[in-house]
């Protein structure tokens, strides 16, 4: 149809999204979004750039040991 121009067609009009970048490091996974959305939770109004990488650490290690400690919960029943 000409006069429409090349710009998206609405919902669900486009193909399905078959191949997905895949992290080598699954942390790396989460985006400044949510971490710049934490923060203002926290009452953080400005971040360093730094601070995305600080709290992915963070993150990992809390992450760890919950699932560490999942795991020897469930073994220990």
């Amino acid at each position: 149809v000409t006069g429409r121009g090349k710009g998206a067609n609405g919902r669900g009009a486009g193909d399905a999204k078959r191949h997905r970048y895949i992290f080598k490091n699954n942390i790396e996974g989460i985006s400044r979004a949510p971490i710049r959305k934490l923060a203002r939770r926290a009452g953080v109004i400005r971040m360093s750039v730094l601070v995305h990488n600080e709290t992915r650490a963070v993150l990992n290690v809390f992450v760890r040991n919950l699932v560490q400690d999942a795991v020897v919960y469930t073994c220990k029943l």
